[in-house]
């Protein structure tokens, strides 16, 4: 009697597993990590004085000195994330400006992912005058 009960408890998992209905392992989207808060990273960066965003060097029209190379990831259709990013990197540093560097094109390495993401550099500077 004990065996029979066994091979129908085991009939029983097996069933449910292969049919993917065991409800104690079926994730949910409402269990997953909340993602990151798209509104703080879109933001625009309020910094007392304002950091200036030139696009090239020539924008630059004061002397001035380099307080830090920056750095900043984002996805090909949201260039304003790096910016902003770069933007609030260079607040942190009290620099004046942040001046772009131009982008060099790179290829995509082999086994990297499918979804590409661009990286811009920057300079962070502050005026000397």
């Amino acid at each position: 009697m004990a065996t029979s009960r066994v091979r129908r408890l085991g009939l029983v998992l097996s069933v449910t597993t292969s049919s993917g209905c065991l409800v104690g392992a079926t994730p949910r989207l409402e269990d997953a990590s909340a993602p990151h808060d798209s509104y703080q990273q879109t933001r625009a960066v309020t910094c007392d004085p304002p950091v200036e965003l030139l696009r090239s060097e020539s924008e630059a029209r004061r002397p001035y000195r380099e307080v830090a190379s920056l750095s900043a990831s984002c996805y090909p259709g949201a260039p304003k994330l790096c910016e902003n990013r770069l933007l609030a990197r260079a607040c942190e540093l009290q620099a004046s400006a942040v001046i772009l560097r131009p982008s060099a094109p790179g290829g995509t390495p082999v086994g990297a992912s499918k979804q590409s993401q661009i990286s811009v550099d920057a300079r962070a500077v502050r005026w000397t005058e």
